[in-house]
């Protein structure tokens, strides 16, 4: 794999915060080419910290309980299938919704629109837990709402579909996350 440029990551990154604010244009600034599309995977290792944090805050004597070297290959088996389960999915949805040409665009921008997500809902997870504020819940469920409303629009704006199927896809990337993550954790505290 052939990592992205310094300049590439900025501008991939810019075009998804400019996606966040609305504007469609910015899908010009990203490589939609299959380069492009195996570069977009570098965005898990900019989220590997996020995700770090946000494992350190789950840690409990029941899931170290088999060692710390099962608990990391179990959770790096799992983060690895979690950024690869919608991909290999979304190739069959693309293709059942005739948008198979605009495949490698959805996953291009769904994959660098993950940092921005990671980077507002893993703060203020980490801030909801460690200050038992209730209204940092609030907050958190406001901030989840808005990452499916974000996934939502790119959805529409990459793979071109109408609302519902973008609906439908995003709630499956959430089930699929959920599965990913539920079977991960089942194998770490039995």
């Amino acid at each position: 794999m052939t990592l992205p440029s310094q300049a590439e990551t900025l501008q991939s990154l810019y075009a998804v915060w400019r996606l966040l604010r609305g504007d469609r244009g910015a899908l010009a600034l990203l490589d939609e080419s299959p380069n492009g599309f195996v570069k977009s995977f570098f965005a898990a290792a900019l989220v590997l910290p996020f995700w770090l944090l946000h494992e350190w805050m789950l840690l409990s004597d029941e899931r170290v309980s088999r060692g710390l070297p099962f608990l990391f290959v179990i959770e790096g088996l799992t983060y690895t299938i979690s950024w690869l389960a919608f991909p290999v999915v979304m190739t069959f949805v693309a293709e059942m919704l005739g948008r198979s040409e605009s495949y490698l665009r959805h996953i291009v921008v769904w994959n660098w629109a993950v940092v921005i997500q990671a980077a507002f809902a893993v703060p203020v997870a980490a801030l909801a837990s460690a200050a038992e504020v209730p209204a940092l819940g609030g907050i958190l469920l406001l901030v989840q709402v808005a990452i499916f409303a974000y996934q939502w629009f790119i959805t529409r704006v990459a793979l071109q579909v109408d609302s519902f199927p973008a609906v439908g896809i995003v709630l499956m990337a959430w089930v699929l996350d959920l599965l990913v993550a539920g079977i991960g954790h089942s194998m770490i505290v039995t």
